[in-house]
């Protein structure tokens, strides 16, 4: 049974008994020497919260991984006004370790301190914006969310999911939200803004195509 990639990862947490947690998804791929050197990054790095490798296609071209924090603003900029990188990931600079806001979870190491830390992954979302949502809390937590582009790690993007296309049913989801309750924890508050955002990209993408 597929229990999601959130509550997957809480229950690695569960017995996990190492300093950290490797966040890695069913096609990444890491390369001889990667998980050395990012774990000598982050022994060697303060206050780091999160480091992700440089992921690579199988022709060896970077991929874009890194996000600004979603917005309803950033999601219409993009998908209706074409204005690139508002909401969906960006490429960071690839000549030295950058701070970056957020980062997909393709590959990304956390120490289990700050994974517990921060309420570990919100199991409100199934597979998509996880990441996003836990690089929020550790930012908001103060710590440093690092790229570390020396370091590269192979990655089939999209095989771990069956499209990426957005899915009609976060648009469901997001126009049947306020009517299932006006209290909500916060988990469900956060995953019902990013499903909200999520239809405007579904939108975007039905004028554009």
């Amino acid at each position: 049974t597929n229990i999601g990639l959130a509550r997957a990862y809480n229950r690695a947490d569960d017995v996990a008994r190492g300093k950290y947690l490797l966040l890695l998804n069913s096609d990444a791929f890491l390369s001889q020497g990667s998980l050395k050197e990012l774990l000598e990054f982050a022994e060697s790095t303060p206050n780091l919260g999160a480091v992700s490798p440089k992921l690579v296609n199988p022709d060896g071209s970077p991929q874009p991984l890194a996000f600004h924090p979603p917005t309803v603003l950033g999601a219409v900029k993009e998908y209706w006004f074409n204005q690139k990188t508002a909401f969906s990931k960006y490429l960071p600079p690839l000549d030295n370790p950058i701070t970056v806001e957020m980062l997909a979870d393709s590959c990304l190491l956390i120490p289990r301190a700050v994974f517990r830390l921060v309420g570990r992954a919100n199991e409100t979302f199934f597979l998509y914006f996880n990441d996003l949502d836990l690089c929020g809390r550790i930012h908001r937590h103060g710590l440093d969310i690092w790229y570390h582009p020396s370091i590269s790690v192979s990655h089939l993007l999209g095989s771990s999911g069956k499209s990426n296309q957005p899915s009609p049913k976060y648009l469901i989801d997001s126009l049947t939200w306020p009517i299932r309750g006006m209290v909500k924890p916060r988990p469900q508050a956060i995953a019902q803004k990013f499903f909200l955002e999520d239809s405007i990209r579904y939108f975007g993408w039905v004028r554009h195509t």
